[in-house]
């Protein structure tokens, strides 16, 4: 009986390896260093220009020469011949990092908050370098993206990240780039499978609509109390300015 039960222990054992190994962590790149030339690739500039039989330059992870280029002495050089070259694609809003396995382990979700006004939230310090789908984005081209909470009405902040990063503090590109808010809808549909037509209003529109501009109507009326300067310039020095909101 007891070699029967290790018998069991053992494949269980194989079997746990062999998933492990299926679900291998692809680790950051090392830093580019020296001169690497890729040439005779056809290079898609990323403006709608086309080059053929072209090459691209680059030195210490920075693109330096696009075009006709001699290699430099010394210089790493690969041959693309009948080989594409592209610029990095950019994912510009997403929970990537966020959400894993979506409706099957919610400890591997953190991309939404309960309440109506998370201001405060910050996506990017939730940020998962070790999520399994950023190494699938990275093989199909996606070098950045914008990771982005989701809420009830203000949503937090987002931040842009590059996929090749040990951590969250390594991945940033910017910092708390905006602020997010979820626009009430004015109508849905009934369902997926509704025709087209099958739409029902929402009734609660106007008082949301309502709740948002009394919102921002503090706001600015904060704005203008005797201490909201202060208060203002000690949040943007702590949390970094955010482009698309304008304080006026």
């Amino acid at each position: 009986m007891q070699k029967k039960y290790s018998n069991i222990l053992l494949a269980s054992l194989a079997l746990l390896s062999i998933t492990a190994r299926a679900q291998e962590t692809i680790y950051p790149a090392k830093a580019q260093k020296g001169i690497t030339v890729i040439t005779h690739a056809t290079v898609h500039v990323g403006n709608g220009t086309v080059l053929n039989d072209a090459s691209v330059s680059f030195e210490n992870g920075k693109i330096t020469a696009v075009g006709n280029i001699t290699p430099a002495a010394g210089a790493t050089v690969i041959d693309a011949t009948g080989k594409h070259v592209y610029p990095g694609f950019i994912l510009p809003s997403s929970d990537l990092g966020l959400r894993e396995i979506a409706s099957g382990v919610r400890g591997s979700n953190d991309y939404f908050e309960i309440g109506e006004n998370n201001a405060n939230i910050r996506s990017i310090v939730a940020y998962n370098t070790d999520s399994k789908n950023l190494a699938v984005l990275r093989e199909n081209g996606i070098l950045l993206a914008g990771v982005a909470p989701q809420g009830e009405l203000i949503e937090g902040s987002s931040s842009v990240v590059q996929l090749d990063a040990w951590n969250w503090e390594d991945a940033t590109i910017k910092t708390d780039d905006g602020i997010h808010l979820n626009w009430p809808r004015s109508y849905s549909r009934a369902g997926w499978w509704a025709e087209p037509g099958g739409i029902e209003m929402n009734k609660n529109y106007d008082p949301q609509i309502k709740e948002i501009q009394a919102y921002f109507g503090n706001a600015f009326a904060y704005l203008d109390s005797k201490n909201a300067k202060k208060v203002i310039t000690r949040l943007l020095l702590t949390v970094g300015s955010c482009d698309n909101i304008h304080f006026t």
